[in-house]
């Protein structure tokens, strides 16, 4: 929502009051009657119009104090333009058409504003209105805005008036002076200004440099100048080119070829900008320059071919080395020793490549491109090994962890057959296992030979026990053995049956003897005990389940309670074997009826028959000693 003019509030206006404050600063009669955005529309033209005239005004001034802060802080300004805007002053075309447009702005500014005062109060001069500006409808001040401004960019442009006139044209001009001593010294003058301008634009040099020499030869043709003044200045002019001649000549002594050119090139404008000699040296004193000038560009001239040669040899030791970077050839079945060499080996090209200076800008790239390219699939390669490198130490290093687990988890196992099969085998694993790289290698290593130590010590700590158990073993069972040896039969069946027993009981009882003793003993035990059993007349079979119910008693005492079930169980096994042969043969002696050794055949098989059925019987028997052991 808009805020209510003052003539929707029934406020009035006084038409002059409205019109004399905009006459003084337009826009201000616009805001007295309430049109707001006119109003400051209106005033901010009014005050650049303002600003313009103070400037106008103060223009030489400003443009003086904008000159020093250029030149105090280094910055150069366009000094044809500062000077242009210098002049632009109260009395001149572009002030006068300036001060125009604005007091036309202000005079409508006033006649808009008395008009709309008048408006609001129903007092209106003119009947159409046509020049009545609504707030909503601003179309027609925005265009005359416009205008005003295109009017005033018009005039900034058209009405400046020119930079002043150049050196040229001030040589020019005192070729018509009546005084000729009086033009004499303002061409000097001149020639100082020339000197003391700062370097131009190097396109436009050249032509610069012709219009000057071609003015000063008019100037001192035109002018018909004194003879004793002439003679004089082309002296002073014979002695200023010596003396470049002599500044040109120690330059052959200057070791930079280029510090030696930039300065050929200062003393050639020096020459240049110098007037003329008397005609009976010109030509002396010009071959003298020119000859120390043609020694120079010859200087040049050879040291450009030197350097061309030299880049050639450049480009040649850079191709070579390109071409052994590109013979490198990588191979897939590099390890680690070979891809630190062939790193090394290229390493050196590269240094080798460094001590060559550049070839030819035109194919200075080209080469490098080339040698790059060539160490970057090196490189590439280098990369992707180590890459699948360090992948294959992370499958190892998992795999060799695994078997440090299992070995971990076997580490206090007193299963000493069992597990040192299995530990040997996992060590078997570790050997086939890659490495793992040098961060992790001695880490995993001393956690996998920990437990398998730890298991091996605690074997033999346990089996130097078992040596000295069994060693007393062997002394008691010597004892034992020498006392069945020295026993005499009783009288008695029975109480010698019962010792002989007792015998084997106390046998049983005691554990293993050394391995290297363990025939030997058993031997003598056997031969001494089946004496006595043989003297009181004992079956074979007797003597069997005597030594079986003996075993029993040894595996009932046992630490192992495992051992009664695995006995019991390889006894079931047997049966079973034994049962499934029986019944094998069985079937079998069928078949041999249409064999020529069919009977013979036929009583091998029964008789295989009948041990596997007392086998069976045996076997049952001592599997019922076995519940009766439980």
């Amino acid at each position: 929502m808009t805020a209510a003019s003052p003539r929707q509030q029934g406020t009035q206006r006084d038409p002059n009051m409205a019109g004399g404050m905009s006459l003084i600063l337009p826009g201000l009669g616009q805001l007295y009657n309430g049109e707001q955005r006119k109003g400051l529309l209106f005033m901010l033209v009014g005050v650049i119009n303002y600003l313009v005239l103070i400037g106008l005004i103060f223009a030489a001034p400003l443009m003086a104090s904008l000159k020093g802060f250029g030149d105090a802080n280094q910055m150069k300004l366009n000094g044809a333009l500062a000077d242009s805007l210098a002049q632009l002053q109260i009395g001149s075309g572009a002030s006068f058409m300036l001060i125009g447009l604005f007091l036309s702005f202000a005079v409508f500014a006033a006649r808009d504003a008395f008009d709309k005062a008048s408006h609001l109060q129903r007092k209106s001069l003119y009947h159409d209105y046509f020049l009545e500006m609504p707030e909503a409808t601003s179309g027609s001040y925005i265009f005359h805005i416009s205008i005003f401004l295109t009017c005033f960019l018009l005039a900034f442009f058209f009405l400046i008036p020119p930079p002043p006139r150049s050196q040229v044209t001030d040589i020019e001009f005192i070729q018509n002076e009546e005084n000729m001593n009086k033009a004499f010294d303002r061409f000097h003058e001149l020639q100082a200004k020339w000197r003391a301008v700062g370097p131009v634009p190097a396109a436009n040099v050249r032509d610069l440099q012709m219009t000057y020499k071609f003015l000063i030869d008019k100037f001192y043709d035109f002018i018909k100048i004194n003879r004793e003044l002439q003679d004089l200045d082309q002296r002073r002019n014979l002695e200023t080119k010596l003396s470049i001649c002599e500044q040109a000549d120690e330059l052959l002594l200057e070791p930079s070829l280029n510090i030696a050119f930039r300065k050929l090139h200062l003393l050639q404008d020096k020459w240049r900008e110098t007037g003329p000699v008397p005609r009976d040296k010109k030509n002396d004193i010009w071959d003298r320059f020119k000859a120390t000038c043609d020694k120079l560009f010859e200087k040049r001239k050879e040291l450009i071919a030197q350097s061309d040669e030299k880049r050639a040899q450049n480009l040649a030791g850079k191709t070579a080395l390109c071409e052994q970077v590109e013979a490198f050839k990588t191979d897939d079945t590099w390890k680690h020793k070979e891809w630190q060499e062939g790193t090394a080996k290229i390493g050196e090209l590269q240094a080798a490549w460094k001590k060559i200076g550049p070839a030819d800008k035109k194919v200075n790239d080209e080469i490098w491109n080339r040698f790059k390219s060539a160490c970057d699939a090196f490189y590439k390669a280098k990369n992707d090994f180590y890459h699948k490198r360090k992948q294959e130490f992370a499958n190892n290093l998992q795999m060799k962890t695994e078997l440090c687990i299992q070995a971990e988890a076997l580490q206090n196992s007193n299963d000493w057959k069992t597990t040192t099969a299995e530990l040997i085998r996992l060590q078997q694993e570790w050997k086939k296992t890659g490495p793992v790289g040098e961060k992790h290698s001695d880490k995993i290593w001393k956690r996998f030979r920990t437990a398998c130590d730890a298991f091996f010590n605690h074997k033999t700590e346990h089996f130097s026990v078992m040596d000295k158990e069994h060693d007393e073993n062997l002394v008691k069972k010597m004892a034992l053995i020498e006392e069945i040896e020295n026993y005499q039969l009783n009288e008695d069946y029975a109480t010698s049956f019962e010792e002989l027993k007792s015998f084997q009981r106390r046998w049983s009882e005691l554990g293993m003897v050394p391995l290297n003793k363990k025939e030997e003993v058993m031997k003598r035990y056997k031969t001494a005990i089946d004496g006595h059993f043989d003297k009181l007349k004992v079956s074979s079979n007797d003597r069997q389940k005597m030594r079986y119910q003996q075993k029993l008693e040894h595996i009932r005492h046992s630490d192992n309670p495992r051992k009664m079930d695995d006995e019991r169980r390889s006894l079931l096994n047997k049966i079973s074997e034994l049962k499934n042969e029986v019944q094998v043969w069985e079937n079998n002696i069928g078949f041999f009826a249409k064999s020529k050794n069919a009977e013979k055949l036929k009583s091998e098989f029964e008789e295989k028959i009948k041990n596997a059925k007392e086998e069976i019987n045996k076997l049952k028997g001592k599997l019922e000693m076995v519940k009766d052991a439980e």
